[in-house]
């Protein structure tokens, strides 16, 4: 029997609406989606 991987994780987050806002509009402009985009941002600045 194989066990499904699990490849992410669901995380609930608290942010500032501007702060949301600013990556809502930078995901929209990337074609992203929020989540994507803080993905993006969170590997980008980790490495």
């Amino acid at each position: 029997m194989t066990e499904k991987q699990v490849t992410t994780k669901f995380v609930t987050m608290r942010v500032p609406i501007a702060l949301y806002e600013q990556i809502k509009a930078q995901a929209q402009a990337e074609s992203r989606s929020v989540s994507g985009q803080i993905t993006y941002l969170l590997k980008k600045l980790l490495g």
